[in-house]
């Protein structure tokens, strides 16, 4: 605790950039290239910036820049720059967006909207723009194999980009709470490690040890080529753990994996802790973990499937209140919604990530191997437009007390892990009473009538609400 105060003092220093405009000029070198929703080049740029009226140096600097000309960029690019660095918005409208939190949490220094931007014609070459140049590959590839709406879900999975879905999609996605589909995640990196497994113990005939080293190394490489965001490096720290175990004959524990990951996580940067990928990437592993504790495992196939509901449920009711907090809504049947789309997504991982890898080598191979994507994708659709048509599906329940959600979480441990002979003959019941208690009581029952002013940027917006 001492240290993640200390941690967080350090990377919330405030610097030049990041309180002021101030006037610069700076060259350096893209590592990322992103677009608004606006349609704007979004880039991650490093560079060595000079004030324009005291000539103080800032070496190394991570400038979060939006080109408003639409210049046509790739990562490695060599540029000179000049503008005004912005200080970040830390939210005019009560429980708005953060840009600071946000920004922070990134890594970034300063931001700017550079006034003029040229390209020296010099590439910088390091691993992360090694790894950038790749993930352009697969998404050419992608798109050339698969449709424009299939092609940027499945771009999605395997290098984490997002920015080309469809909106319609992606709300789709969210209101049936199969979003974590679209993120790199434990998910993924548990079903890559587990075809590493199959396929050197069953095919290769290989050691445990040799396989665990292996999936190592893979799983780093994976993970260095979709960008070390938090939920996949929290699963293949733990996947690290389980692999490591494995090659010195020690079984690993569970919470001390999770804890193990958030810590290095946090000490990279402590603002993690502030964003809603971090939190809810660790309390939907946490509820995984209550829930294999709670439900009984099942010995018959609808033994299983019970256990696989179980489990979900409980996966989704330890992210309900933090999306809650963070989004103002819940999906009611992500549940139901998971028992499709989980048990389909080992194949769809699989032939999403061959079809790229044989559309590099034999394009008519990955169109061949792009077939079985294209149709799990569109089963997913229609799964979620099913489930998305049950009333209440998606309810909007505002933001619910930091007390109320810290209240829940304990009674749901305490229902779980006190007194084991009671749980299974109250706990569903008390766990949905708590839910909607927690989530809806705070808006439905004890609510008073407000009138918010809001700044919406153009002018004065009054909302009443009863």
């Amino acid at each position: 605790m001492p240290l993640g105060f200390l941690l967080t003092g350090y990377h919330g220093a405030e610097n030049f950039v990041s309180t002021s405009v101030v006037s610069v000029t700076g060259d350096g070198y893209v590592a990322k290239v992103e677009r608004t929703s606006g349609g704007y080049p979004k880039l991650t740029v490093y560079a060595n910036l000079t004030e324009t009226e005291t000539g103080v140096f800032h070496k190394n600097q991570k400038v979060y820049m939006i080109d408003m000309n639409q210049g046509t960029f790739t990562e490695g690019e060599e540029i000179i720059f000049s503008g005004s660095t912005q200080p970040f918005d830390q939210g005019d409208i009560f429980n708005g967006y953060n840009e600071y939190l946000y920004l922070k949490a990134e890594g970034y220094d300063c931001k700017m909207f550079p006034e003029s931007l040229e390209k020296t014609g010099e590439q910088h070459h390091t691993a992360g723009t090694l790894a950038a140049s790749w993930n352009h590959k697969i998404k050419n590839v992608l798109k050339t194999i698969l449709p424009q709406k299939e092609s940027a879900l499945a771009e999605a999975m395997i290098t984490g980009n997002r920015d080309d879905i469809d909106a319609g999609i992606e709300e789709l996605y969210t209101r049936a709470g199969v979003t974590h589909i679209l993120c790199i995640s434990g998910l993924h990196m548990s079903l890559l490690a587990f075809y590493i497994s199959v396929i050197l113990r069953r095919i290769l005939r290989q050691s445990q040890r040799k396989i665990a080293a292996v999936t190592l190394c893979i799983c780093m490489a994976f993970l260095f080529l979709t960008g070390f965001s938090p939920s996949s490096v929290r699963a293949v720290v733990m996947i690290s753990l389980v692999c490591l175990g494995q090659m010195i004959y020690h079984r690993h524990e569970w919470l001390n994996s999770i804890a193990l990951a958030a810590l290095v996580i946090l000490l990279v940067n402590p603002f993690y802790l502030w964003s809603a990928g971090f939190q809810l990437s660790f309390l939907s592993v946490l509820g995984i973990y209550v829930g294999s504790h709670v439900i009984p495992k099942g010995h018959t196939w609808y033994g299983k499937i019970g256990e696989m509901m179980g489990i979900s449920f409980f996966a989704s009711l330890f992210g309900m209140p933090v999306a809650a907090y963070h989004f103002f809504h819940v999906s009611t049947v992500s549940v139901l919604a998971n028992l499709v789309i989980l048990p389909l997504s080992g194949v769809l991982l699989g032939c999403t990530m061959l079809a790229a890898l044989s559309g590099m080598i034999f394009l008519p191979m990955g169109v061949f191997l792009a077939g079985p994507v294209y149709v799990i994708f569109q089963i997913y659709e229609k799964v979620c437009l099913l489930v998305t048509m049950i009333p209440h599906s998606y309810v909007a329940v505002g933001r619910p007390t930091v007390m109320s959600i810290l209240c829940f979480y304990s009674v749901i441990c305490l229902l779980c892990f006190y007194r084991p002979q009671m749980r299974f003959r109250l706990g569903t019941a008390v766990c949905t009473i708590l839910l909607l208690g927690m989530l809806l009581g705070n808006r439905l029952l004890w609510h008073r009538n407000t009138l918010a002013f809001l700044d919406v940027g153009q002018g004065d917006c009054a909302v009443l609400t009863t």
